[in-house]
């Protein structure tokens, strides 16, 4: 009777014909559907964000509500967000509002610059690299030593508390260089956790299709049977198997 589709910005045209066939006539109030075309992540996969703008333009005026109010983020760092996307994102994009209170001093946003002239010489992109994940490394440690009360912490005193490592995270937009900052986060002392990597070949999918392989090449290959007949392939248990 009634249908409920998150995270529609990442849908393609022939999802909305689904939809609607499911639906009928969007604005006889059947349909609510969520979405954010600035988060659309799928596009390799022909996920077209204009879609979900067409199919929000059918949904009568007033249900067409725009959620912006922010729980998780201090005002400070909302501030500093819708400053730097109205100008990248146009009219069209819609201010964030902060739910909680400003509870840690500001700026909230620190940038750390690492002024690397030569990074363009033969080998200088590496060592630009470096001095940069030295400065990280460096701020960070600075950071845990002033025991500043930086972060947000509703348990915590005054609702605010000093930073500890696992408050931080280290984004990449890729990770060919990210032995360099596991280096230099060894050489301040800064435990970290590294997620995804390059350990492709040591996830437990990787091994299931070569045991398949293996199993498929060799018949009196019984390890790689029994491995495979328990992964996902055939869900086994080691009962049936034994």
């Amino acid at each position: 009777r009634l249908l409920l589709v998150d995270e529609f910005q990442d849908t393609d045209a022939l999802q909305v014909e689904l939809v609607k066939a499911l639906c009928g006539d969007v604005a006889d109030g059947k349909l609510f559907f969520v979405g954010d075309m600035n988060q659309s992540i799928y596009r390799f996969r022909g996920a077209q964000p204009d879609v979900f703008l067409e199919l929000r333009s059918q949904i009568p005026e007033p249900g067409q509500l725009p959620l912006t109010r922010n729980f998780r983020s201090q005002p400070a760092v909302l501030h500093f967000v819708n400053a730097l996307f109205v100008h990248a994102l146009g009219p069209d994009y819609k201010p964030l509002r902060p739910h909680r209170p400003q509870m840690t001093a500001e700026p909230a946003i620190e940038f750390l610059w690492t002024l690397t002239p030569h990074k363009r010489q033969a080998g200088g992109k590496n060592d630009a690299r470096e001095q940069e994940a030295r400065r990280i490394a460096r701020r960070l440690r600075e950071l845990m030593e002033s025991e500043a009360p930086i972060i947000a912490d509703a348990q915590a005193d005054a609702g605010k508390r000093a930073l500890k490592l696992g408050d931080v995270a280290i984004l990449f937009r890729a990770l060919s260089d990210v032995a360099l900052y596991e280096s230099a986060l060894r050489a301040y002392g800064l435990d970290y956790y590294l997620v995804g990597g390059h350990a492709f070949y040591a996830q437990q999918e990787i091994f299931d299709v070569l045991n398949l392989l293996r199993a498929v090449a060799s018949p009196a290959d019984e390890i790689s049977l029994a491995g495979v007949l328990r992964s996902p392939f055939f869900s086994l248990d080691d009962e049936t198997l034994f």
